[in-house]
């Protein structure tokens, strides 16, 4: 009996440890600074990457090679 009644503690204990994982917390300004920072540091990386396979397949670049 006491093992069940064990078992069963050690599982509501997870189980309300475990809700609070999967909350989104809410975010601070400094994070929503930050995600944005990121976000907009990747658009700029991809857009440099799309100019430079542009660059490179245009026929000036073929030249230059």
């Amino acid at each position: 009996m006491k093992v069940i009644f064990l078992l069963l503690t050690i599982g509501l204990l997870a189980g309300a440890q475990a809700r609070s994982f999967f909350k989104d917390e809410p975010k601070t300004k400094w994070e929503s600074a930050l995600d944005s920072f990121w976000q907009t540091l990747n658009k700029m990386e991809e857009a440099a990457d799309e100019a430079t396979s542009k660059m490179k397949d245009s026929q000036l670049g073929k030249e230059l090679e």
